[in-house]
């Protein structure tokens, strides 16, 4: 649905509005799907059994919802924060190369990170319900399992990437390939942080771990502009490393 609204909003000269009414229809049908699987299987209370909301419960959801917000934004700040730094050393133009020559890594990175986040809500389950030998063993195998997965996804964006960009871009951009194998570690150590993070997420014992986020993506930023930014690519992948 997302993607239909978005290619019929372009094609009807919506610009940049295209996106918005493209996130509002999927967020619309997602929506309303959950409700109907909800009601289909006998998963909502009963009436008059719904219970009343209060300002405790209302505080607690809005500061947990708080801290995911803060968390998110960190996360958005640490992937991003080296196009701000190459634009300010090394020019506009070398920043729309970058855009460009890692469009595959954000690929891979959400496609990664969206597996993970689909195990959020089970393992908040099961730290409800009390079950924390169940919750370990199930976050042991999904940090095998993801950790595999994401070095599999490394491996092929390693070799992939390049001649990605030589059909996308028809040679006309250039990218060395240890710029890729650096980017291909750094995906494996973001899959690890994020692996742990989303368990911490999922218990609700999030306490300082937004700060550590802001912290490391302003270090990314601070450094990259102080020492490492002016040196390059490589050198500004290995400090966000």
């Amino acid at each position: 649905v997302n993607l239909f609204l978005l290619w019929r909003c372009f094609h009807a000269g919506l610009g940049v509005y295209s996106l918005l009414v493209a996130q509002f229809g999927g967020w619309l049908v997602l929506v309303s799907l959950c409700i109907w699987s909800c009601r289909s299987c006998g998963l909502l209370p009963q009436p008059g059994k719904w219970g009343r909301a209060n300002r405790r419960q209302f505080r607690e959801l809005f500061a947990y919802g708080q801290d995911i917000f803060w968390i998110g934004l960190g996360t958005q700040f640490i992937t991003t924060s080296q196009a701000i730094v190459i634009s300010h050393t090394l020019g506009v133009k070398t920043a729309a190369i970058w855009a460009v020559v890692t469009k595959a890594f954000t690929l891979v990175t959400q496609l990664v990170f969206k597996t993970i986040g689909i195990a959020a809500p089970i393992l908040g389950e099961m730290h409800s319900r009390g079950e924390r030998e169940r919750l370990r063993d199930r976050h042991r195998v999904l940090f095998r399992t993801i950790s595999a997965f994401s070095g599999w996804c490394a491996v092929v964006f390693v070799f992939c990437n390049r001649p990605f960009l030589a059909i996308w871009m028809k040679g006309e951009v250039s990218w060395a390939t240890h710029h890729d194998w650096l980017l291909g570690f750094w995906l494996i150590l973001l899959t690890q942080q994020g692996i742990h993070s989303n368990l911490i997420m999922a218990v609700k014992q999030i306490k300082g771990l937004k700060l550590a986020y802001l912290g490391e993506g302003s270090a990314i930023v601070a450094g990259g502009l102080l020492f490492f930014g002016a040196r390059g690519m490589d050198w500004l992948i290995g400090w966000s490393i």
